[in-house]
């Protein structure tokens, strides 16, 4: 998938006492393939229409909407804009540190960064 011409998705990082949100835009029609998640965390659609591979089950979801995900990447195909939050509780609101605690990038992804 890195091969393939890349869609802008823009996220934006809250932090609240204890609480980390990454909340990011999937425009209509975009494929995404998350980083794997090192543990579970909850996921909220807040607006739009997807279709989702959580946990090696794939689903059909309209927001609102609040899912628990397992450790393990998410495949996502916005059939709608869609603005998509992954919630987990952590002290930590330094970006590097929460990549390295919480997500475990490929080695496709580190090869071509």
């Amino acid at each position: 998938m890195l091969g393939e011409q890349q869609v802008e998705c823009p996220v934006e990082h809250v932090f609240r006492r204890g609480v980390y949100i990454r909340k990011a835009l999937f425009p209509a029609g975009a494929l995404v393939l998350g980083h794997a998640w090192k543990i579970p965390h909850w996921n909220v659609l807040l607006s739009g229409h997807v279709r989702v591979m959580i946990g090696g089950r794939t689903q059909e979801m309209v927001a609102p909407r609040m899912v628990k995900a397992p450790p393990g990447r998410k495949l996502f195909y916005a059939i709608t804009d869609v603005w998509w939050a992954n919630v987990v509780a952590t002290d930590l609101t330094d970006l590097d540190a929460i990549e390295a605690a919480l997500v475990a990038p490929s080695d496709a992804w580190k090869e071509a960064a």
